[in-house]
């Protein structure tokens, strides 16, 4: 799109094609933007492609489309390159620079490794297995054909008659490594079908590999190949599911690749089976679902990775009666789809929910229940195809809100593979778009996930999400607040009681960790106050329970703030628009209000919830401070630089700077050198110094509890002890009294005073502003007089310093901190 924008505007001169020069303009500035973004200076790299844009040079651009090419070898693309090169080096408009910027991209876009000219060694050596690397090439083969099928093109042939000679039999099976090519070619096939192969032998080759290969995996990629290009499909299609179900039997003739073969034409070629769905149904349900032939043994763990013959069967059954629900092909009229869907997904969805309900187990007979890692793989993959039917906008419908919240509960499944499993494919499918956004409901369940390995990977996930939602503008994070108060509400768990309700608590700040910002904290907030405006959809009866859960938000949010130090404004946006279905209306105005005005948590458990959510957020702010500094141990607990000079303490309240401002001044009015004491007096100046030099540590102390900082405070007072007595005595009211004797120090500081104002002359009325008395007492050198009539502070500030002096304290004011003050301690 960049070189034919670039070769619209500035290759051509014809006046007639204004609309087709603004259009490709447009277009132009979009790439430009685009490519920009990718490259450390964007404002640069933007500069360099309109330059190159505008230097248009014919050959240079055919040169770029020579090295993306799928067709260029990889002579072709090196010499290529070299040759942009040097074109732009020997231009005579001084094009070298934009070389900096468009090499990198070119390199970038250049079909470098997948590359045509690798394709015959990979193959050759997936065929030999040279040095052992026959399972690495048939990996790097699946890779090109998912990133780059083009480049399959020439070697398409030769790959499709190495599978031929592949074919299996009734008594020969297949090279274990021919499911991969098997599946490089299906994806080549479904993008480019008329450039398969279209010979007999081929497709009789496939037919094999659906009636008898191994594994069973091989039967469903070489349907996708038959399906995709073959001319007679139908022929193919009629003879293998003939053979799939003719004297089928547990145990029969390849009857695992029997099972794959129908679940695969069920989902391609769904109208072509329609006539025999009774006897797949037969089949998948009566012969394989429905019996019990692995026994529950004591001795047998809860989870097996191996899969034995007959769970490999009950999982193939379970994805050919999900395949005939999603190969449906419906009407184009809405009203017609969902009619269609109807008639057919109620059974499935009744089996894959009976599942969940009965954690796995489908044997009805109670003396023979199934094994116990049965039970566990069949819940996930009835979980798992519950997920695969809802990226169908018509048939996601279906998953009823009870049977949702049903679902949610594999998240705290008891066995850590089934909740990994679980999430994993919550991740995949979220990630790519394809399931509706209630399901982000779900994975905040995962706040207690023990695995340390999936409760940080699956934050992760959240946070990385939350940032996108928030830079695309788009509140799907914020407005699945609602879907999951609803599944706190119906929560197994749930209990109204103060000591259940604490685990509800941790629910809320997960949710608030990974998603909140102070932006989008007014919009949580109100969701979680519309939530109390209605009623629950699922069961009236549990009504109570979502304003529990309703006012518990309510609380937790504010004490979220608080704790950050957040300011949370009104939301002024539209009303949240609450799901229907969860939610219902209430009815009656009288009900509503009196709703609205109960508040529903038990007192006791009110005034604990500000502990309950900073201790909710320890955790995380521990890992940050492991790699803080020792020095940084000495500062005053729960203290924070805010933005703009402020100082915010544990509780995020803001302590005003103005105390600050005017201790500094007093000191700066005084005009007197004296060494610096490390006090009381000077604490806010000294403070903001290190706060601003050490702000990545302020973060560590509100973290401790009250004994730690009761701890410290007496260890401050050890340290402080001699110092701060003198200042406690200077702190009264200055009276009347005569002052002791001037200290050397003051002596020293009074004839400094006196030779810098016979410097200065005049210049010392400039510092009347401090007060009269004191300016004139420093004239007349009477240091008694200056003690007596100095404001208060400033008193304080020469006699701690003269204290300073005589017990000789270092000047240490950048590594210690200063004592608590009184609203600190």
């Amino acid at each position: 799109q960049y070189l034919k924008a670039s070769t619209t505007l500035y290759g051509t001169a014809n006046e007639d094609e204004e609309t087709d020069e603004k259009t490709s303009k447009k277009e132009l500035e979009t790439m430009i933007a685009a490519f920009s973004r990718m490259m450390p200076d964007p404002v640069i790299a933007a500069d360099h492609l309109k330059k190159f844009a505008r230097f248009h040079d014919r050959r240079s651009f055919q040169l770029i489309r020579f090295c993306y090419s799928p067709d260029s070898d990889y002579r072709k693309v090196v010499k290529a390159m070299k040759e942009l090169t040097k074109r732009l080096e020997e231009a005579s408009s001084g094009m070298v620079p934009v070389l900096e910027t468009l090499l990198p991209l070119v390199r970038s876009l250049s079909v470098l490794v997948n590359n045509r000219s690798h394709v015959p060694a990979i193959l050759a050596i997936s065929q030999t297995d040279e040095k052992g690397l026959g399972t690495a090439a048939h990996e790097v083969l699946k890779e090109i054909s998912s990133n780059a099928p083009e480049v399959f093109r020439v070697h398409m042939r030769e790959l499709c008659d190495n599978l031929r000679k592949q074919a299996p039999t009734t008594t020969a099976s297949n090279q274990p490594n021919a499911v991969i090519d098997l599946k490089t070619v299906a994806g080549f096939a479904t993008r480019f079908p008329k450039d398969v192969p279209q010979d007999r032998e081929f497709y009789k080759a496939m037919t094999a590999f659906a009636k008898y290969g191994t594994p069973p995996t091989a039967a469903k990629h070489a349907i996708t190949i038959i399906v995709a290009a073959a001319d007679k499909r139908e022929m193919y299609v009629n003879d293998i599911i003939s053979y799939a179900l003719t004297d089928f039997d547990f145990g029969a003739e390849c009857f695992l690749s029997r099972l794959a073969a129908i679940s695969q034409l069920r989902l391609v070629a769904n109208k072509e089976t329609e006539e025999h769905a009774d006897e797949i149904m037969d089949v998948a349900v009566g012969k394989i679902l429905g019996q019990a032939r692995t026994l529950d043994d004591d001795s047998e763990p809860a989870w097996k990775n191996e899969i034995d013959d007959d769970l490999c069967a009950k999982l193939w059954a379970l994805k050919i009666l999900v395949n005939g629900l999603r190969g449906l092909k419906t009407s184009t009229d809405q009203q017609e789809a969902l009619q269609e869907i109807n008639a057919v997904a109620g059974n499935v969805y009744k089996l894959l929910n009976t599942l969940i309900h009965t954690h796995g187990e489908l044997s009805r007979g109670k003396d023979a229940p199934t094994a116990k890692h049965h039970h566990a793989h069949l819940r996930l993959a009835a979980a798992n195809q519950l997920l695969k039917l809802s990226r169908n906008r018509l048939i996601d419908p279906q998953l009823r809100p009870g049977d949702f919240n049903s679902l949610a509960r594999i998240a705290q499944d008891p066995l850590p593979e089934v909740r990994g499993g679980f999430v994993k494919t919550l991740k995949k499918y979220l990630g790519q778009g394809r399931l509706p956004p209630r399901f982000y409901g779900i994975i905040f369940l995962y706040a207690f996930e023990p695995q340390p390995p999936i409760l940080a990977s699956t934050t992760t996930w959240l946070k990385a999400r939350a940032a996108l939602s928030a830079k695309a503008g788009d509140n799907a994070m914020e407005n699945v607040f609602s879907r999951f108060l609803s599944l706190l509400a119906h929560h197994h768990d749930f209990s109204p009681a103060a000591r259940d309700l604490k685990d509800f608590v941790e629910y809320i700040v997960f949710y608030l960790k990974t998603v909140a910002t102070e932006a989008n904290l007014p919009l949580i907030y109100h969701i979680a106050q519309r939530v109390k405006s209605v009623q629950n959809g699922i069961d009236p009866e549990k009504s109570e329970n979502l304003y529990i859960i309703s006012d518990l938000a309510e609380a937790v949010i504010r004490a979220f703030q608080d704790v950050h130090g957040w300011s949370l404004q009104l939301y002024s946006g539209p009303k949240a628009r609450l799901p229907m279905g969860i939610f219902a209306p209430i009815p009656g105005h009288a009900r509503a209000q009196e709703i609205a005005e109960r508040n529903y948590l038990p007192k006791e458990f009110a005034e604990d919830l500000e502990e309950m959510v900073r201790g909710s957020l320890k955790p995380s702010k521990k890992r940050k401070s492991d790699g803080s500094s020792k020095q940084a141990g000495k500062r005053v607990k729960g203290e924070k630089q805010a933005k703009g000079g402020a100082v915010e303490d544990g509780m995020g309240k803001e302590k005003k700077k103005s105390a600050v401002r005017k201790v500094a001044a007093a000191k700066t009015a005084k005009g007197v050198k004296t060494p610096r004491k490390r006090g009381a007096v000077d604490a806010g100046d000294s403070s903001v110094m290190r706060k601003s030099a050490r702000q990545s540590g302020a973060r560590n102390y509100a973290e401790q509890d009250d004994s730690e900082d009761d701890e410290e405070m007496a260890e401050w007072d050890r340290e402080s002890e001699g110092v701060d007595g003198e200042d406690e005595e200077s702190s009264t009211p200055p009276t009347s009294d005569p002052t002791p004797a001037p200290m050397p120090v003051e002596e020293e500081a009074r004839k400094e005073i006196e030779e810098r104002e016979e410097e200065e002359g005049n210049k010392k009325t400039a510092r009347k502003p401090v007060g009269k008395g004191r300016a004139k007492a420093v004239g007349k050198g009477k240091p008694k007089a200056v003690a007596s009539k100095a404001p208060q502070r400033s008193t304080r500030a020469t006699k701690s310093k003269k204290e300073k002096d005589v017990l000789d304290f270092p000047s240490d004011s950048e590594d210690l901190s200063d004592p608590p003050s009184e609203m600190e301690a």
